[in-house]
């Protein structure tokens, strides 16, 4: 990775997963209503072929989508952005990788596993992203060793682990 660590930005990590699984479950809430039959229990149900749409989605949004931009919709929103230790993109396999690690690292044990990797390792991992040779970077701040100013760094100065200070224009690496 760069020189500059990124930070772990729970809040921000914790609002995306909200963000893109509150879109997965509306599309699928509103799919199972739309297409589904009346079930014994009162609700709706989808069977057979129409229910692979509600897995397809998923396949479609989180790892095609993250694959190709490196970033979901609610990475995009809260400023974040995956990427490879080198500080690449990722791929298409790597976002499935670190998706498929959601099953238990967010809904068995409701983002506790997920939580506990990010706060103790060193890139801020979760257990998918150490799988994938991932990180999530977006929302680091560095001081100006000359101005003190506080700066937001942007993606590619995360990655250079370099910046220029907006405040004095002094050019640092970390």
């Amino acid at each position: 990775m760069s020189k500059l660590p990124p930070q772990p930005n729970l809040k921000l990590r914790i609002a995306a997963t909200i963000i893109d699984y509150g879109i997965c479950m509306t599309f699928w809430v509103w799919y199972v209503y739309q297409f589904g039959s009346p079930n014994d229990k009162g609700g709706y149900s989808v069977n057979g072929w129409p229910a692979l749409i509600l897995f397809s989605t998923w396949f479609l949004y989180f790892p095609i989508v993250e694959g190709f931009k490196g970033q979901t919709i609610g990475h995009l929103l809260c400023g974040l952005k995956v990427v490879t230790l080198s500080g690449k993109s990722i791929s298409i396999s790597q976002a499935l990788v670190r998706r498929i690690a959601d099953s238990f690292e967010l809904f068995s044990t409701f983002g506790l596993i997920a939580f506990l990797t990010v706060r103790n390792t060193n890139l801020n991992q979760r257990v998918g992203d150490l799988w994938a040779k991932t990180t999530v970077i977006g929302g680091e701040t560095a001081r100006c060793s000359n101005c003190a100013a506080e700066l937001s760094l942007t993606f590619e100065e995360t990655i250079k682990g370099s910046f220029e200070c907006a405040e004095c224009g002094t050019k640092q690496e970390k």
